[in-house]
């Protein structure tokens, strides 16, 4: 209650004839008590000395917390009543209506007002950083320097990778799939972003994932899906986590295990792994083929192929190369397993028209692409949004030499089974074309497709490897880190934020 109002309520008490040393004009008379005519249960008792009737009350006046010098001036409620003053206990300051320990309150750390940062603690009076944290930032602020890759064990100590416990480490890898984006580090370390089915993996920044595999997998075994991930663990065996509606991550809790696995790639909703001997097994969804069984919603592990060296599962079919041959199974309603048709098959069929010398090879939604040892591409499947960088001139189905690009070290191909982007690698630059709803070819959202390979501007020149998401992708940087851009409705780009853009940032990765 405000002074102003106790001092009116006062006011009101006395000219009611209840204040204190005046005789209310209808008091009952003692006469009356003793008569018997009054209950005496019914009249207030006399207050003894040094105390005030305040209503119902006597109070001491000199050190009652509600009534504190007068009736009804309360005090605030860190305050105490003393001599008939409100004041602050022995070692508390009045700050404002409160009373702190200016000793040891962050809001008022040495003197009222004086409010510590987001990482400091008030310690003997002065604002002091957390332990693992000294002063680095803008203004003095408290920093981390156990894990920021700026100031990595001391203030501007910068880490071209990931900073684990104030030690620079090295970034592998960054694989994007689906809504979510991972990163390989150095010592078998993951961390992730965006939105998976993994239980561990729902952030806008980096977190680490890792433990949902029961522990370490090989180094740059990690491969991502739309929903599940899948990486290889020791002894030969295929360890997948995530998202399991179709079997996807296979049937044994600790993993399918295959003799002498080499690669294993996590496609839509189906998982395919190679082993030495060259032999592609599938298993997951299988209602396109895509596992090389004939279609059904579910299928255990199939043989797809043999004789192969490598294989990328897509969306909804898989390609895997075969004696300088690519081979390629599953949905065709794109003409994605580039046999002319647009006829399904769980059989596999040979690319027709694909230059010699190929060494990768990367199936996404609705295209796939190839390219050379020369640094040729070739690209085929869907082109309703230029998905073969050509204007989308050319049919659905066709395959096309990309003859823009030359030198090209890496392809990946992103997408749904609806549309696809891609993007390629030459030279430190990375360029893309495709759709582009998201900004994802790095051009703005408002072009729902890049008709051409168009160089993503904002890039450091030195970029080493590159994956394409559903509809974002992302680029390791040899001295810089990760950068990505395109959608981010599921942070997927680390940025913190759950905004798309089409310009690259260079996320930090503070796990």
């Amino acid at each position: 209650m405000a002074r102003a109002d106790r001092a009116a309520l006062a006011a009101l008490v006395a000219l009611s004839g209840c204040g204190v040393g005046v005789a209310p004009q209808d008091a009952t008379p003692d006469s009356a008590i003793d008569a018997g005519v009054v209950d005496s249960a019914d009249v207030a008792p006399l207050c003894s000395a040094g105390q005030q009737r305040c209503g119902e009350r006597c109070v001491d006046t000199q050190t009652d917390f509600d009534h504190c010098g007068r009736c009804w001036d309360s005090c605030e409620i860190s305050q105490q009543c003393q001599s008939g003053r409100c004041g602050c206990p022995a070692g508390l300051t009045a700050c404002g209506d409160r009373c702190a320990d200016v000793r040891s309150d962050n809001g008022h750390c040495g003197a009222c007002g004086v409010r510590c940062g987001e990482a400091e603690r008030c310690i003997s009076g002065a604002c002091q950083c957390f332990q693992g944290y000294a002063r680095c930032g803008v203004g003095g602020a408290c920093v981390s320097i156990v894990n920021d890759p700026e100031n990595c064990g001391a203030c501007g100590a910068r880490c071209a990778g990931v900073c684990l416990g104030a030690r620079c480490a090295s970034l592998d890898a960054v694989r994007a799939g689906g809504n979510a984006t991972f990163v390989e580090s150095g010592g078998g370390a993951i961390y992730a972003a965006g939105r998976s089915n993994n239980p561990s993996v729902s952030s806008t920044r980096w977190l680490a994932a890792a433990a949902p595999f029961g522990g370490a997998i090989v180094e740059g075994s990690l491969s991502v899906g739309a929903g599940h991930q899948c990486g290889i663990r020791w002894r030969d065996t295929v360890q997948c986590v995530g998202l399991d509606n179709y079997r996807q991550c296979g049937a044994a809790a600790f993993g399918l295990s295959i003799p002498m696995v080499r690669a294993v790639s996590a496609g839509g909703f189906h998982t395919c792994a190679l082993d030495a001997a060259g032999v592609v097994r599938c298993w997951g969804a299988n209602g396109s083929g895509q596992c090389g069984a004939p279609p059904t919603m579910v299928t255990a592990e199939s043989v797809a192929i043999t004789g192969a060296s490598m294989v990328s599962a897509g969306a909804e079919h898989t390609c895997a190369l075969v004696a300088d041959r690519v081979s390629c199974w599953g949905l065709n309603r794109s003409g994605q397993l580039g046999d002319g048709t647009v006829a399904n098959s769980h059989a596999p069929r040979v690319v027709a028209g694909l230059a010699a010398s190929i060494v990768g090879i990367s199936a996404g939604g609705t295209a796939t692409c190839a390219w050379t040892t020369a640094g040729t591409v070739q690209c085929w499947g869907g082109n309703q949004f230029s998905e073969l960088g050509d204007d989308g001139a050319l049919p659905s189905g066709s395959l096309r030499t990309i003859a823009e690009l030359s030198g090209v070290t890496q392809v990946s191909v992103g997408g749904s089974a609806r549309s696809s982007h891609v993007c390629a690698l030459a030279a430190g630059l990375v360029r893309c074309w495709g759709a582009n709803e998201s900004g994802q070819t790095g051009e703005r959202a408002t072009l729902v497709r890049t008709s051409r390979p168009t160089v993503v501007e904002g890039l450091p020149p030195d970029i080493t490897q590159i994956s394409a998401g559903l509809a974002h992708t992302c680029a390791r940087s040899a001295a810089q880190g990760i950068w990505c851009w395109g959608a981010n409705g599921s942070g997927q780009l680390a940025d913190g934020t759950t905004v798309s853009r089409a310009t690259p940032r260079r996320t930090l990765l503070r796990p």
